[in-house]
C-alpha cells in the first residue's frame, strides 16, 4: 500500500513537536531537609537517612491539557498544593515520573543509578493513620495493603517490578480504579528501566503504567493521547535532619545606588528545634562569600543591605540556623543555603 503524500510531513511534524516540547534534563533535585518527626518520614528512618516519596495524582488529564514535561511538572506540583498539608510545603520538590522525546524518566527525576551510586529508598507517601493498616511483610503485597517500600533503590525501582502496591494520592490515601477490582492507568512515556519509551509522553499516543499490575508499573498500554491518565509524582531527595532547611532565593523589593531590601520565606522545614536566626550572605558577581555575612539576628524575613557600591552588581544568599536536637542548648546548626539571587545597584544621583 502506498503511503499518503501527507504521512511523510506528519510524522515529521510529530518528531519535531516532540522534540519541541522535551525538556532537556534539568538541575538536579536539590537535598531538601526534613526535620526528625516529620508525619511523613517512613518507619525505621533516623537522622542523616534519605529517602523519596511517590505518589500517583488523584485528578487525571489528557495529554492535550499537559503539553511537555513542564506542564506535566506544574501538574503534578498543583496536585501536592492541594494535597495533604503537611506535604504543600515541598511541592516543588515533587516531579513528574515521566519520559520526553530523548529526556528519559530518570535523568528528569535525577533517579539515574550507576554503580558508585544506586541511589535512595523511595516509598509511597502513606498517611501516617494508615500506616498501621500496612502489613511489615517485605514481599510484594495486594493493591491495597503492605509495606509502602517501592524500592531500595534506583537500581531496584527500574528493574522493571516494583516491590509494593500499597499505591498512595497525594493526600496519603489509597488509590484504586473506577471499581475496586480495576487497576489505574498513569502517563509515563517509559520503558521499564526509566529510559524513554517508542512513545513518549509528548507524542500523540503516548505509554501507559499501572501501579496495581506487577511488572508493568511504567510500562503497559500505549493510549491516545485524548484520554485522560493519572500522574506519577516523585519527589526529590528527602533528607532526615536536625538541622533547619534551605530558605528560598531571596526576593529583590527595592535597590537605591547604596541599598537593597530583601525578603524571603523560611524553609519548608524547621529542623528539630526551631528557628532563631538567618544569616544573609552578600558579594559581588565573582567575588567571594568568605567574610561577606552581615549581622542579622531574630527570625525576620526582610533585611535591608547597606554600604553597597553603586552600580555594582551583588548576589545574596539566606542560610537558617537552630540549636540542633538541644532546644536549651548552645550548638548552632546551619541548614544549607538558599538560591541566590542576583541584583544590580543604581548609578550615583547627580547632585
Amino acid at each position: 500500500m502506498r503511503v499518503p503524500w501527507l504521512a511523510t510531513p506528519l510524522l515529521l511534524a510529530s518528531a519535531l513537536l516532540a522534540l519541541a516540547l522535551a525538556a532537556t534534563p534539568g538541575e538536579a533535585h536539590a537535598e531538601a531537609y526534613v526535620p526528625p518527626d516529620w508525619l511523613f518520614t517512613p518507619d525505621g528512618l533516623d537522622v542523616g537517612d534519605s529517602f523519596h516519596l511517590l505518589f500517583v495524582t488523584h485528578e487525571n488529564t489528557s495529554l492535550e491539557r499537559v503539553r511537555g514535561l513542564d506542564r506535566l511538572d506544574d501538574f503534578v506540583t498543583d496536585a501536592v498544593e492541594r494535597g495533604h498539608p503537611i506535604i504543600r510545603p515541598y511541592a516543588s520538590e515533587f516531579k513528574a515520573l515521566a519520559s520526553c522525546g530523548s529526556t528519559d524518566a530518570r535523568d528528569h527525576t535525577s533517579t539515574t543509578f550507576t554503580a558508585d551510586n544506586p541511589g535512595v529508598p523511595i516509598y509511597w507517601l502513606v498517611d501516617p493513620k494508615a500506616r498501621e493498616h500496612l502489613s511489615g511483610d517485605e514481599s510484594r503485597p495486594g493493591s491495597v495493603g503492605g509495606d509502602s517500600k517501592v524500592a531500595d533503590d534506583y537500581s531496584d525501582f527500574y528493574d522493571g517490578s516494583w516491590d509494593s502496591a500499597a499505591v498512595r494520592n497525594q493526600w496519603g490515601n489509597h488509590l484504586m480504579g473506577t471499581y475496586f477490582w480495576t487497576a489505574i492507568s498513569v502517563w509515563t512515556g517509559s520503558s521499564s528501566d526509566g529510559t524513554a519509551s517508542y512513545a513518549t509522553v509528548c507524542n500523540t499516543r503516548a505509554m501507559t503504567g499501572s501501579p496495581h499490575v506487577f511488572g508493568n508499573e511504567l510500562q503497559y498500554f500505549v493510549k491516545n493521547m485524548q484520554t485522560p491518565q493519572h500522574v506519577y509524582g516523585l519527589s526529590g531527595v528527602l533528607t532526615v535532619s536536625n538541622s533547619p532547611g534551605a530558605p528560598s532565593a531571596p526576593t529583590v523589593l527595592s535597590v537605591t545606588d547604596a541599598s537593597a531590601t530583601i525578603q524571603w520565606n523560611a524553609p519548608p522545614s524547621s529542623g528539630a528545634t526551631p528557628i532563631f536566626d538567618y544569616n544573609v550572605e552578600i558579594r559581588p558577581v565573582g567575588g567571594s562569600w568568605t567574610g561577606s555575612t552581615p549581622s542579622h539576628w531574630g527570625t525576620d524575613t526582610t533585611l535591608t543591605l547597606t554600604d553597597l557600591s553603586p552600580d555594582t552588581e551583588y548576589e545574596v544568599q539566606v542560610f537558617a540556623k537552630n540549636h540542633g536536637a538541644d532546644p536549651n542548648g548552645s550548638e548552632v546548626e546551619y541548614g544549607p543555603a538558599s538560591p541566590a539571587t542576583d541584583f544590580r545597584t543604581l548609578l550615583t544621583s547627580a547632585p
